[in-house]
């Protein structure tokens, strides 16, 4: 069982991956909405008017990742993250003024709705794994050969010659 320290920081985790985004998006407006993108994936936020510097952050933050997985420098995916927030936040457009004009493409909404339900779904199943009683139900059980499938295996093996014998 979880101990009251790791009880409340997760709280404060989960609280504050909560209020930043929508703090975000609701007190900056579109710029908002551009550096909350980059909370989610590096550099997203820089893809539609600097791509190149939105790239760079992606490969950066992938770099950051394994240097933190090899070496234990986590500071160093913080740092691509805020780094990336900051910039979108420089340099996202504060409006788009084109896009008020153009016709929205009547089923945009269902990939990211798929992205989110799929997101959902795996998050149950982790959630699930560390229940213990839910836990049975994500272990996935070894299928064991029938005795008529190992029958014809040995059988087939037979017939090839030399199969199975070091001489």
């Amino acid at each position: 069982m979880a101990g009251r320290a790791s009880t409340r920081r997760r709280a404060i985790v989960l609280a504050c991956s909560l209020v930043v985004p929508i703090a975000l998006v609701f007190g900056l407006g579109h710029r908002g909405e551009h550096m909350a993108r980059n909370l989610l994936v590096p550099g997203a936020g820089l893809w539609e008017e600097h791509l190149w510097l939105g790239v760079l952050f992606t490969v950066g933050a992938v770099a950051a990742t394994v240097a933190w997985a090899k070496w234990g420098a986590d500071w160093m995916v913080a740092a691509v993250v805020l780094g990336s927030v900051l910039a979108s936040g420089l340099w996202a457009p504060g409006d788009h003024d084109v896009a008020s004009s153009l016709d929205a493409v009547p089923m945009a909404h269902e990939f990211p709705l798929v992205v989110l339900v799929v997101a959902a779904i795996s998050w149950l199943k982790a959630l699930t794994a560390r229940v213990p009683l839910l836990h049975r139900l994500g272990v996935r059980r070894t299928k064991r050969a029938r005795a008529v499938d190992h029958a014809r295996a040995v059988a087939v093996a037979a017939l090839v010659p030399g199969a199975g014998r070091s001489e």
